[in-house]
């Protein structure tokens, strides 16, 4: 069940990336983001899924695995968790994931506020 677990939370990754690549082409605000200052979201649970989200030069990609130094580590306890979270439209849920012990989050706040603005605008696109 565990692998099932991880290969939802990596499908889920992955299923983000179209959906930003029609932002970065519709939405003048995505573009505008895109040059902003580089940095790597990092995602994963202690079950064994990761992936990273790196903006660089003007480009958004996602590489799966873990990245050596993260500006930003969100890390989830289990990968059903996060795929749980992840998927729901209630921002609270994270909150509550959080104060339950679910999820940790370390690093600069600005990557993840970021990626979470850039989410909004891809699933409106």
């Amino acid at each position: 069940m565990k692998l099932f677990h991880n290969l939802k939370l990596q499908f889920l990754l992955f299923a983000s990336v179209p959906l930003l690549r029609r932002a970065e082409r519709k939405s003048r605000r995505f573009q505008q983001m895109l040059r902003d200052q580089p940095f790597v979201l990092q995602i994963l649970s202690r079950d064994g899924a990761a992936g990273y989200f790196e903006l660089k030069e003007g480009h958004l990609q996602l590489r799966f695995g873990r990245h050596p130094r993260p500006s930003f580590l969100q890390t989830w306890a289990t990968s059903k968790d996060a795929a749980r979270v992840m998927m729901s439209r209630d921002e609270a849920d994270l909150m509550r994931a959080l104060e339950d012990g679910q999820c940790e989050l370390d690093g600069s706040f600005l990557a993840a506020m970021w990626f979470n603005e850039a989410m909004k605008i891809a699933r409106s696109a």
